[in-house]
């Protein structure tokens, strides 16, 4: 069986002759695949990690399958992540909100290879987007990268290709997930403080603010780094 998200496919020639190889020799069917339901990838969790089926947990493992965009590959990396955080916790139960989770060394790996598709001034793109939430316009987007709203169009045309993100309505977009618009984020802040540790250290405050908030963490920041 071979997976393959199509805008990926696309990208990647190789694949894409492999695809036409397999279809004249009548040797391949293609099957498209959805994301499960919340309640399916509530079940898909709760039998991976063999929670309780009462109290609060259905509901939890729902809510964090809707933060996962009901993708399996997130929800069995998450339901890894969970089981080696509970086996550090000596056994108890761990929080199930995404925001209390790390997010698997697998999906940033993942999101890092459908960045590294995009060029730089269309990873800021999505990094602006990602520090105004997992909803948002074009207009807020090129205000906040202070690119014109061309490149910002351009740049999330391709961020959908790759399964970044999606439109949901004009000159308005989405995450794919809040998991990658947190893995963006995260991203766009650790490739910031790498950029100005060559720089040789000296930043402004606002932009070690702006950084900060994009790990989603502003307790206690003042002054200049």
């Amino acid at each position: 069986m071979l997976a393959f998200r199509g805008g990926e496919a696309g990208a990647q020639p190789e694949v894409l002759d492999l695809l036409d190889d397999l279809h004249r020799l009548r040797t391949y069917r293609r099957l498209p695949v959805s994301p499960l339901s919340p309640d399916d990838g509530a079940l898909l969790l709760a039998a991976t990690l063999d929670t309780p089926g009462t109290g609060e947990w259905p509901g939890a493992l729902t809510r964090l399958c809707v933060d996962l965009g009901g993708q399996p590959r997130y929800l069995l990396a998450m339901a890894e992540e969970i089981a080696i955080r509970r086996r550090a916790e000596g056994g108890h139960w761990v929080p199930l909100r995404l925001a209390d989770l790390r997010i698997p060394s697998s999906i940033r790996d993942l999101v890092r290879r459908r960045l590294r598709q995009l060029e730089p001034a269309h990873r800021a793109v999505l990094s602006a987007a990602a520090v105004i939430g997992d909803g948002f316009d074009h207009r807020a987007v090129s205000t906040v990268a202070h690119l014109d709203d061309v490149v910002v169009g351009v740049a999330l045309d391709l961020a959908a290709r790759v399964g970044i993100v999606r439109e949901v309505g004009p000159d308005r977009g989405t995450f794919a997930s809040t998991l990658l618009g947190r893995a963006v984020r995260e991203a766009g802040a650790r490739r910031g403080m790498a950029a100005n540790k060559k720089r040789g250290g000296t930043r402004c405050a606002e932009q070690a603010r702006l950084q900060t908030v994009m790990l989603g963490d502003e307790r206690g920041f003042e002054g200049t780094v």
